[in-house]
């Protein structure tokens, strides 16, 4: 095993997307233990010039990772005359290096992005394995680790990782004849990739027949086929750590046997009868066994044993942070809110907040996040503003803790979000701002991380609505148009990820609201069609995703506000028609969403002011919605405050009262 290898990474700088593969490689094999280096990671030049420093780069390299494409190439051939010669001269360093050895190489390594070919590796490197990434990364850390994959038994203490095939095998899950895949792919064994399906079957199944939403729910699954995969490889390192201390005992053997295989349910059984020897047999290390069988009956997606053992856990220890946090969480999962709030106020009631302070706010955290589920507003109020007081606390002893920073962030706006529910908007403001300024720091510190750069997006827009609603339009306008330009920049870097791209329809939409506040319609028509335009191209690549859906129905709403108050009613017309289309789909999906029934009542008073001569039927039918969900007590009070709107607007003319504008029915 070789640990500390050095790795160099020869490449060409064909674009910046390019650049930020290259370096976030070598981010990772720098994360695990290996020394990496790049160009990138000089600070200017280095000091004897670039191309001494690339010959000693390569010569003091164990590996050098030569990332192939078109452009690379060429300019390893010398055929790109006006490029640059970092690669040329590498080119040289390289075959001249595999000439003096007689091509016999334990050195150079041919890698290609995941959309390369194999036509790019350099006529040298043919004859040797080529590694697609990210997908073939695993296997490339292997030989750069000296960790076979199926390493000799009679050596012992390596830790174990199962063999992969060439191209992995796709999960697919039948839901009522209809076949979904949801994941890409997984080397795991068939037995464990079987019990995977079999679970996810079952769940998408039962989920799906109170959620018409199918991709959010295939999401979701395949962020759980990713966390699952990740602790099934966790059973394996912990099971192989066990072993190395105890080679001979066979419960553990048969364990390591039943994890290779993928028989899940037998590998937890196995966990579990080895856990209740030990029980017998001493007290020592108890919390620890008990809760490693949680996991493993987690791993097995058996909620109840799993919670049950997580609960013994922290009966032989009661200062068990980990623990007590699983309960929490499965608990809220298995929807007893009641145990997940115990066991967070447990956990604070073991900690000593002068030692464990961080482990402190995330349990005070999560009592704040339940009992704000459970409708307590004025407690969950009080922990958020605790967690921000200790969170504070923490950042002034660590100032350069970027996940602190994170989390005083996210704090930040938690206590903002319940300024808002309290209607003390400069209050909000304020959070809103403290958690804009601790963003902007983090921004600066990686322009590159794009997590950072959206949670900085989405802080300029929560000080844009509160500008918004203090009535600063020209700030509302300053931050939401700063906001845009970051999602401007996400999407062009990622114009397949659908969330930034809904991101970014948000804030063309903000910045359309705020100049029709100020009278500039031409300027809120262009920032409407604009986030209508996205809304489209979403709502085209998955009709059925819902939420994508209603921006578009919403979108065509805003767009149709501005042509009538620009006079031009035939267009009006037709994007108020278009709305109201994807509205009555919606509402004639799911009658139990009030949303989209109410969105269904916007629809129809929009569309009365454009077709003056349905008015009245129009607005009967928006009224008689109203009426419903009243009749059911599903109106909450704002909006039934519409009734009267309407009611007043089905009054004769002569009344005397002035017909008021769709604005109070505006969701």
């Amino acid at each position: 095993m070789n640990p500390t290898a050095r790795v160099f990474i020869s490449y060409s700088h064909d674009s910046d997307t390019h650049r930020a593969f290259v370096h976030n490689l070598a981010n990772d094999l720098r994360r695990d233990g290996l020394d990496c280096q790049i160009d990138q990671y000089v600070n200017g030049f280095p000091p004897e010039g670039w191309q001494r420093w690339m010959e000693n780069q390569i010569e003091q390299a164990d590996f050098v990772l030569i990332v192939c494409t078109p452009l690379y190439l060429q300019r390893y051939r010398g055929i790109d005359p006006d490029g640059g010669r970092g690669v040329n001269f590498e080119g040289v360093v390289i075959s001249q290096t595999l000439y003096d050895h007689y091509y016999r190489n334990t050195k150079f390594i041919p890698v290609i992005p995941e959309r390369g070919s194999l036509s790019d590796v350099p006529l040298p490197l043919k004859g040797f394995t080529t590694y697609k990434l990210p997908q073939d990364y695993t296997a490339l850390y292997r030989l750069l680790t000296d960790q076979h994959a199926t390493p000799a038994p009679e050596i012992g203490g390596m830790i174990y990782l199962p063999p992969e095939t060439g191209s992995g095998l796709a999960l697919n899950v039948n839901i009522a004849q209809q076949a979904v895949q949801v994941a890409s792919y997984t080397n795991l064994p068939d037995a464990a990739v079987q019990t995977l399906v079999a679970q996810l079957e079952k769940q998408l199944t039962e989920e799906k027949r109170n959620n018409h939403n199918l991709r959010d729910l295939l999401e979701r699954y395949r962020s759980d086929v990713a966390e699952w995969e990740s602790k099934y490889r966790d059973a394996l390192v912990q099971n192989a750590a066990d072993l190395q201390k105890n080679p001979e005992n066979p419960q553990l053997l048969a364990e390591q046997q039943a994890l290779q295989a993928g028989e899940l349910e037998q590998a937890a059984q196995i966990r579990e009868r080895y856990y209740q020897n030990l029980k017998r047999e001493k007290t020592a290390e108890l919390a620890q066994e008990a809760y490693t069988a949680a996991e493993r009956w987690e791993n097995a997606f058996n909620m109840r044993k799993a919670l049950a053992l997580y609960q013994e856990a922290v009966v032989f220890r009661r200062d068990y942070p980990e623990a007590w946090r699983n309960i929490g969480s499965i608990a809220r999962r298995m929807g007893n809110s009641t145990l997940a709030l115990e066991a967070a106020q447990n956990l604070q009631k073991q900690l000593d907040p002068e030692k464990d302070l961080w482990w402190f706010v995330i349990a005070l955290g999560d009592e704040a996040d339940i009992l704000l589920a459970l409708g307590d507003n004025r407690k969950a109020f009080e922990k958020y503003q605790q967690c921000q007081l200790l969170l504070e606390q923490l950042v002034k002893a660590e100032p350069d803790n970027i996940d602190l920073q994170r989390d005083l962030s996210v704090s930040y706006n938690k206590v903002g979000d319940m300024h808002v529910k309290s209607g003390d908007n400069a209050a909000a403001l304020k959070a809103y701002q403290e958690s804009l300024a601790t963003r902007k720091r983090l921004a600066e510190l990686d322009s590159k991380h794009t997590g950072w750069q959206r949670d900085l997006s989405v802080s300029y827009e929560r000080v844009g609505d509160m500008h918004v609603k203090s009535g600063d339009n020209a700030a509302a306008l300053k931050v939401y148009q700063d906001g845009l330009a970051i999602d401007k920049r996400l999407v062009e870097l990622d114009p397949k990820h659908t969330g930034w791209q809904r991101d970014l329809s948000v804030s063309h939409n903000k910045i359309g609201g705020v100049h029709e506040k100020t009278g500039d319609n031409a300027a809120a028509l262009k920032a409407y069609q604009d986030g209508l335009a996205i809304s489209k191209r979403l709502a085209e690549l998955d009709p059925k995703h819902t939420q994508w859906q209603r921006d578009l129905s919403v979108s065509y709403n805003k767009v149709g506000d501005m042509h009538v108050k620009r006079g031009d009613n035939a267009a009006a017309l037709k994007a108020y028609q278009d709305g109201l289309a994807i509205a009555k789909r919606l509402a004639e999906l799911d009658p139990t969403v009030v949303q989209w029934q109410t969105d269904l009542v916007v629809s129809y008073v929009k569309l009365s002011q454009t077709l003056t001569g349905q008015q009245k039927g129009l607005l009967a039918d928006a009224l008689e919605i109203l009426y419903r969900l009243k009749r059911e007590n599903r109106l909450d009070h704002e909006k039934q405050q519409w009734i009267g709107t309407l009611e007043g607007m089905l009054q004769p003319v002569s009344s005397g009262r002035d017909e008021p504008s769709a604005e109070a029915a505006k969701s």
